[in-house]
């Protein structure tokens, strides 16, 4: 029987590589024999064309066909990293960001990036679990679960599971807002989701891993334009509410550490989310033992509507001009087949209906 599922689902995949609609073709692979550790965080492409990908353990590399470079020592001097969360960039510098209040700004010299200077982030009465940072229009995006915020200690249970999951700074780290504030039911478990920052010339756009809606938050005034719920394909795989729950802190400790690996690969979280000229792109797991381990969802930037799917076995990182960057095999630490560094680069092409 399971022999005949994957006849017919080979041919499913032969038919649709045959049908017009959106197509990937391979330009190019970077291959560097080093075994890299820890989830992908983040990643971006440089003026360069070096492809920056931080890990959770491995740290911040700095990559392409020729090299694979580490200029980001651990400790805890200028210019060394400890506690890293994600990147982004700072005008034409990039940004480290750690977990507490730190942001380090590294310069763009002879090729490497050199510390340039620390900008404290404003955390009175607030711990933020950051996942993902834009600067933009001199002020800090910051995406993730804020446990506890300025509501006081006798409001502090309501806070805590009423979390926040983006909090707004000015360029020198001062708080000025925070939005998108989401009920939890009895027990915390936000501040281990992924969530997802991108942005064009109106909007920021910001997704998080365990639900399939795209938040727009108009970028002149920083308000909530609107939340989309956009189309699940058939097999997307919803985590279940109470697949995190957590009655006390060690069995909060114990359950995160066997949990994380099968939540992460099990249901159908969102790995990556990136705004193109057309699209809104949205990567999730497919969580099915006959498909590919993601799935390339592609909706129409002005409208929202799914207009192709495309299935890969590799993890996307980044895209420029057109151009997609992926993780051979998926994700270090998540996927055990994953973690050699190599890089998959596809060109988007459209063909016509």
């Amino acid at each position: 029987m399971r022999h005949k599922v994957l006849v017919v689902s080979s041919l499913f995949f032969l038919l649709i590589l045959y049908l017009p609609g959106i197509r990937l073709k391979k330009t190019d692979e970077w291959k560097h024999d080093e075994l890299m550790t820890g989830e992908i965080k983040n990643s971006l492409i440089d003026s360069d064309g070096n492809l920056i990908v931080m890990f959770r353990k491995s740290g911040i590399r700095i990559v392409n066909k020729l090299s694979n470079n580490n200029y980001f020592p651990k400790g805890q001097g200028p210019g060394d990293i400890l506690s890293w969360v994600t990147i982004c960039w700072y005008n034409d510098s990039l940004a480290e960001i750690e977990m507490y209040r730190k942001i380090q700004v590294f310069e763009k010299r002879g090729g490497k990036y050199k510390w340039k200077k620390n900008i404290w982030r404003e955390e009175k009465d607030c711990l933020q679990f950051i996942h993902a940072t834009l600067f933009l229009d001199n002020r800090w995006i910051l995406g993730g679960t804020v446990i506890i915020n300025k509501s006081g200690v006798k409001k502090a249970k309501e806070s805590i599971l009423s979390p926040y999951f983006i909090r707004i700074l000015d360029e020198k780290g001062k708080f000025l807002k925070e939005l998108i504030s989401v009920k939890e039911n009895k027990f915390v478990r936000t501040h281990l989701f992924d969530c997802f920052l991108d942005y064009d010339k109106k909007f920021i756009y910001f997704m998080m891993e365990d639900d399939l809606s795209l938040y727009k938050i108009t970028r002149s005034d920083l308000s909530i334009k609107n939340k989309s719920n956009l189309k699940k394909p058939k097999f997307y795989k919803t985590m279940p509410n109470d697949f995190y729950l957590f009655e006390t802190k060690m069995r909060h400790n114990i359950s995160t550490q066997l949990k994380l690996q099968s939540w992460k690969s099990g249901y159908s979280a969102v790995t990556k989310m990136v705004i193109m000229d057309d699209y809104l792109l949205v990567q999730i797991r497919t969580a099915d033992d006959i498909l590919k381990k993601f799935a390339l969802l592609f909706y129409d930037k002005k409208t929202l509507e799914l207009k192709d799917i495309l299935f890969t076995n590799d993890m996307l990182l980044a895209n420029k001009d057109d151009k997609l960057y992926f993780f051979k095999d998926g994700g270090p630490y998540i996927d055990d087949d994953a973690g050699v560094f190599v890089v998959k680069v596809f060109t988007l092409k459209k063909d016509e209906k």
